[in-house]
C-alpha cells in the first residue's frame, strides 16, 4: 500500500514496487505530488489501484521464461508502433535466432554471459555462404534484444539490462560503392530497353530517382496527367516471398515529383496497351505495374531483369539503385540547385543530398576558387589596385 510523506510545503506519493530480486529488499518509488494534502491521497489511491490492475493482468515473473516474455509481451507491444517490415524481421530474429537457443531460460535468471553465448554461436551458425551470420547481423540481434529487456526493467520484471553488460561483435558498417551513369549511357540503356515489357517502369526510374518500392508501389491515382507530376504515398517491400505494402518510411519520402512530357507519354500508352489486354488492372487504385491481379510487380524480380538487361549492353554494370544515384548526380552536375534535387529524391534535407553527392562533383571547388580569383584580381575598372611586393624586394 501507498502513503503519504511531507517535506516542507511539499507532499509525496510513496507507493510499494514489489521486492528487489538481487538484494531483496523492498523498492518504493516517489512521485511528487504538489502542495495539496488531498491530491497527494487522490495519487496515492490511483497509482494503488494501477498497481493492483498491474498484478491482475500479467502473469508472475518467477515462471516466465525469456522467450514467453519476447513473444507475449515485447513482440506484441513492438507490433503497435513498429512498421511492418521492421515489426516482420524482429519476429524472424526471435523465431529462428533467439528461441531455441536462450528462450527457455528463466526471464529473472538470464545473464550477460547467456547472451554472449547466443552471439558466438550465432556467428558460428552457418548462413547463405556456410560461414556463419555476418557480425552485423548478430549485432542486430544485440541491439533486439536490448530493446527488449529495456522493456523488462521499464516493467519491474528485471533490475537491471543484462544486454547491456554483454559483449556484442563489433562490425564496420560500409555502404555498397556508388556508382552512376553517364548522360550517354543511360540514353543508350533506355534506348536498348525501349522495346521490353518494363520499359516504362525503368523510364520511371530514371527519370525521377525514385526507389524501387515507390516505383512499384504506384497506383494509378498517383499519376496525375494534368498537372503533369505523381505523388509517392506508398511502398512495396519483398519480405521472405510476400510482397508488403506500406507508407513511405518518413515524411519527407511522401512527395510530389514533377514528370517530364516524354514519360508522361509513356505511361499513357502504357496504360492504353493494359486496356487493349482487356485486364481490368487499369482502375485508379490499380497498380501501375501490376505483377498479376490485385497485386504489384515482384520487387527483386524487377532488379533481377533490369541486371539481366545491362549484362548484354556495353555499359558500366550498376544495380538498380544505381539509376537513383544516376539521376541525381547528373542533375547536380549540370547545375540543378541541390534543395531541388532533395526534393525529388525524398531526402529530409538538403544537407543529406550534398554530403551523399558532392564526390561526383568534380572540378566544383578548382571552379568556385577561379571564380574567387577573378573577383578579387585587379579589373579594368580598377586598374591600379596595390599588388604584394615581389618577394626578394623592400618596400618603404
Amino acid at each position: 500500500m501507498g502513503h503519504v510523506v511531507q517535506r516542507g510545503e511539499r507532499f509525496y506519493a510513496v507507493v510499494y514496487d514489489g521486492i528487489d530480486p538481487f538484494t531483496g529488499k523492498e523498492r518504493r518509488s516517489w512521485h511528487a505530488a504538489g502542495s495539496d494534502r488531498a491530491d497527494a491521497d487522490a495519487m496515492v489511491e490511483r497509482l494503488d489501484e494501477e498497481r493492483r490492475l498491474l498484478r491482475d493482468t500479467e502473469p508472475s515473473s518467477r515462471g516466465l521464461t525469456f522467450a514467453m516474455f519476447l513473444i507475449n509481451w515485447w513482440l506484441p507491444a513492438k507490433k503497435l508502433e513498429l512498421r511492418a517490415t521492421t515489426f516482420f524481421r524482429y519476429e524472424w530474429m526471435v523465431d529462428h535466432y533467439v528461441t531455441a537457443r536462450v528462450g527457455g531460460i528463466l526471464l529473472r535468471r538470464l545473464r550477460a554471459d547467456h547472451l554472449e553465448q547466443l552471439y558466438t554461436e550465432l556467428l558460428e551458425l552457418p548462413g547463405r555462404n556456410g560461414t556463419g551470420l555476418s557480425p552485423k547481423t548478430v549485432h542486430n540481434v544485440h541491439v533486439m534484444l536490448r530493446s527488449a529487456l529495456r522493456m523488462a526493467v521499464r516493467r519491474k520484471l528485471l533490475s537491471v539490462n543484462v544486454a547491456d553488460a554483454a559483449v556484442a561483435p563489433k562490425y564496420r558498417a560500409s555502404m555498397p560503392p556508388m556508382r552512376s551513369w553517364t548522360v550517354d549511357q543511360l540514353v543508350t540503356f533506355l534506348d536498348a530497353v525501349e522495346t521490353k515489357r518494363m520499359y516504362p517502369a525503368y523510364r520511371v526510374s530514371a527519370m525521377t530517382g525514385m526507389r524501387r518500392g515507390e516505383v512499384l508501389g504506384l497506383r494509378w491515382s498517383a499519376i496525375d496527367f494534368a498537372k503533369k507530376r505523381l505523388v509517392v504515398e506508398n511502398t512495396v517491400q519483398l519480405l521472405h516471398g510476400t510482397i508488403i505494402e506500406q507508407p513511405p518510411k518518413t515524411r519527407s519520402s511522401r512527395r510530389s515529383v514533377d514528370l517530364d512530357d516524354d514519360t508522361l507519354e509513356i505511361l499513357a500508352q502504357w496504360r492504353a496497351s493494359l486496356e487493349e489486354r482487356g485486364t481490368e488492372w487499369v482502375r485508379p487504385t490499380d497498380w501501375v505495374f501490376p505483377g498479376g491481379r490485385d497485386k504489384p510487380f515482384n520487387p527483386d524480380l524487377y532488379s533481377q531483369i533490369f541486371d539481366r538487361l545491362v549484362a548484354r549492353l556495353e555499359l558500366p554494370k550498376i544495380r538498380l539503385h544505381d539509376l537513383r544515384h544516376t539521376h541525381a548526380s547528373l542533375l547536380i552536375k549540370d547545375g540543378e540547385p541541390v534543395k531541388v534535387v532533395s526534393e525529388r529524391l525524398g531526402h529530409a534535407n538538403p544537407a543529406f543530398t550534398m554530403t551523399t553527392y558532392q564526390h561526383v562533383m568534380p572540378g566544383m571547388g578548382a571552379n568556385a576558387a577561379r571564380r574567387f580569383a577573378k573577383l578579387v584580381s585587379p579589373s579594368p575598372r580598377h586598374p591600379n589596385r596595390p599588388r604584394l611586393p615581389e618577394a626578394g624586394r623592400r618596400t618603404r
